[in-house]
């Protein structure tokens, strides 16, 4: 339990630090590359971060984690695994954060 405290802790501090200096750079109307490329890396640590406290839980509960009337482990960790799918916590979007910090054009929106 205390890990996966830690763990979405961690993402709770991260995702809207990041997200702050995004939306101020996005105000500026000239948003810099470096502060573009920060909330998509973010967005995934805090998905990975809750999926693995998820995943550190339902571990925990052993075969116990299956049963849906005694907890619902099973369905958080089948939503968190679905949600992974989405464009934002996607690892796809992270090729594009090296792309801009390398130099290149951004090639998203979701950056």
């Amino acid at each position: 339990m205390p890990q996966a405290q830690g763990e979405v802790k961690a993402a709770r501090g991260k995702v809207p630090q990041e997200r702050a200096k995004a939306w101020k750079c996005g105000l500026r109307r000239a948003p810099g590359k470096p502060e573009r490329g920060t909330a998509a890396p973010a967005r995934r640590f805090a998905h990975r971060a809750c999926r693995e406290a998820v995943q550190l839980l339902y571990d925990a509960m052993g075969s116990a984690a299956i049963y849906t009337e005694r907890t619902p482990l099973d369905r958080c960790l089948r939503d968190v695994i679905t949600a992974g799918r989405h464009v934002a916590p996607a690892e796809k979007v992270l090729d594009g954060v090296g792309d801009l910090r390398l130099g290149g054009a951004p090639g998203s929106p979701h950056f």
